[in-house]
């Protein structure tokens, strides 16, 4: 500091100051500031006293917060300093203590981490699926109350625009129609238009051998989950009702045939889609920026998806003074609380309120990072920085705080209801063992997600209810297999499983085009004569007739549903 010993004045309103200049911290500003500070108040001097108003409840927070801080202002970037039994003070006032590291009783399971459940597919599950028929296992997830509703809806669609009660569709062509959907997706064939999928020299054989490009455009125009009469209605409560039901359904069948095991992942989900949609999202973090955003809970042994949630905005039903991430893992777990399982997820959800909830009276523990801007973590442990490899332990009633720098500029803070004490690795890095414990059940979610970006079926589309069916679909596919494997005990790749998928979903479709093709038909080569039945078609002339009212119809509005055996075909002896 330099100080010099010339004399300086400053000029005030009405007053002059004399003083010795300190050119290292600048008094001069301060005795102006004085000066005027005097003025003010002499001149106010005959005035009646202001009330001061009582702090609120929210100045005493701040209050509290400031005396916290300044409490653990000395211990910021000096955690090794702290000794153990110390107690540091975290802004709302929870206390942490200091607890030593590598004293930790190994080999004892704490009683709210005990599994009460066998964990793999249930009971039910294990009567339906065959070996050999992995069809089996993915009618176990959609199941025909999901088939008939889509199949209801989408007749109810096509006779409303076409004005006729014709347009059928049965449950095996609805069938052979997801099947050109999964092949679709196994080739990794998504962005392929549907004009090439039926090419001779770019196309898929298989979608030529199963339908015509024609009915397979005209499903998927008509292709719906609800009923549009009563739409509107539904719409004021349910923002998802274009396919509410069909997703209710679904999320059902998958708690039913699935028991999770003692590690649950929740994280989110973003499906890419720019469709004309009041809920999609946005988040720069993903590789596809925009699209419908899913909250997910994942077993991470298995990769089931258990439990799955939509985000559709606000909702009214959360209290307004529970957090967003608290409310929505409440509800993902919930099938699955007092059961002795583990939740892992990332410093979105983690909060010191939510792990406590969870292990007092839900019987489960939670581990996951937590945001440093969090009023329950210590002020002392938000900026600091440490030597690389560097673990302090803290601990809250049965909540431990672990804080590791796992590089030279970044260090990982992680909250944990799970481990009473904290241990560390034998390693070079000495990694504690509820980070390594958080590396291997953090990525549920994630594995999930990019199993479904690998072999997805989603295609354009311009209704947003589509591509959540489209999400259905690729999740069901998981499931499907994980649940094939588990019970059959069958090596098979997730590829290979799609494609026979595929196959037997349009087995029975092929088998009833192939036997109705050997049909007679009536008039066949004769006159032609102008369409009566225009279901599917334009104006024109046939010379094939109805069998039922000789009414003349084109190929695009036959039926064919009949079969003829071999004794009763036209022209066998047993016939005549």
């Amino acid at each position: 500091m330099f100080i010099s010993d010339k004399e300086s004045t400053c000029q005030g309103p009405g007053r002059k100051h004399t003083y010795v200049a300190d050119i290292g911290t600048g008094p001069s500003k301060e005795t102006c500031r004085a000066s005027s500070t005097r003025q003010a108040t002499d001149s106010n001097a005959g005035r009646t006293p202001r009330v001061v108003p009582a702090k609120s409840k929210k100045d005493q927070v701040d209050i509290q917060s400031k005396v916290a801080a300044k409490t653990n202002r000395t211990l910021e970037g000096s955690l090794g300093k702290l000794a153990v039994g110390s107690v540091v003070e975290a802004p709302d006032g929870t206390q942490w203590k200091v607890v030593e590291v590598n004293n930790a009783n190994g080999g004892i399971v704490a009683e709210v981490n005990v599994i009460r459940d066998v964990p793999g597919p249930s009971a039910y599950a294990k009567r339906y699926v065959v070996a050999g028929a992995v069809s089996s296992s993915w009618r176990l997830i959609i199941d025909n109350g999901i088939l008939n509703q889509i199949r209801k809806c989408t007749e109810i669609e096509a006779r409303r625009v076409l004005q006729t009660k014709n347009w059928t569709l049965s449950f095996a062509e609805l069938e052979a129609f997801l099947a050109i959907l999964y092949i679709r997706g196994a080739t990794e064939s998504k962005g392929m238009e549907i004009d090439l999928m039926w090419s001779e020299k770019y196309g898929l054989p298989f979608c030529k051998n199963v339908m015509s490009r024609n009915r397979f455009r005209e499903i998927m125009k008509f292709l719906r989950f609800d009923e549009k009469s009563t739409r509107s209605q539904r719409l004021q409560t349910d923002k998802f009702a274009l396919i509410s039901d069909v997703f209710s359904r679904f999320v059902s069948n998958c708690q039913t045939n699935y028991v999770p095991g003692p590690h649950i992942s929740v994280d989110e989900q973003l499906f890419p889609s720019k469709t004309r949609c009041p809920f999609t999202q946005f988040m720069a973090s993903k590789p596809d920026k925009y699209g419908q955003k899913y909250w997910m809970a994942v077993d991470v042994d298995s990769k089931y998806v258990v439990n799955i949630i939509p985000y559709l905005g606000k909702n009214y039903e959360r209290p307004a003074e529970e957090r967003l991430g608290d409310f929505v893992v409440k509800k993902l777990v919930d099938p699955y609380l007092n059961r002795g399982r583990n939740v892992t997820c990332d410093n979105f959800f983690t909060s010191l309120e939510l792990a406590k909830f969870l292990k007092s009276k839900k019987k489960t523990s939670l581990v996951g990072t937590i945001n440093k801007a969090r009023r329950e973590v210590p002020i002392c442990v938000k900026k600091v920085k440490e030597k690389l490899y560097f673990t302090k332990a803290f601990k809250s009633d049965d909540t431990t705080l672990t804080v590791y720098q796992g590089k030279t500029k970044k260090n990982v803070v992680l909250l944990s209801s799970m481990h009473r004490d904290i241990r560390t690795g034998n390693d070079k890095k000495s990694k504690p063992e509820t980070v390594a414990f958080y590396n291997s059940t953090k990525y549920g979610v994630d594995v999930v997600d990019q199993m479904c970006r690998k072999y997805s079926l989603k295609s354009a589309s311009r209704r947003w209810s589509v591509h959540s069916f489209f999400n259905i679909l690729d999740l069901a596919g998981i499931n499907a297999w994980v649940l094939y494997k588990e019970l059959t005990k069958e090596n098979i790749s997730r590829r290979d499983f799609l494609f026979k998928l595929g196959e037997e979903l349009a087995e029975e479709y092929v088998e009833n085009k192939s036997a109705n093709a050997n049909l007679p038909m009536t008039n066949a080569g004769g006159s032609r004569r102008r369409y009566k039945v225009q279901t599917s078609c334009h104006e024109g002339k046939s010379a094939n007739e109805c069998f039922t009212c000789n009414r003349p119809v084109c190929k695009k509005c036959t039926k064919r549903i009949s079969y003829v055996c071999v004794s009763c075909e036209p022209g066998s002896d047993e016939a005549m």
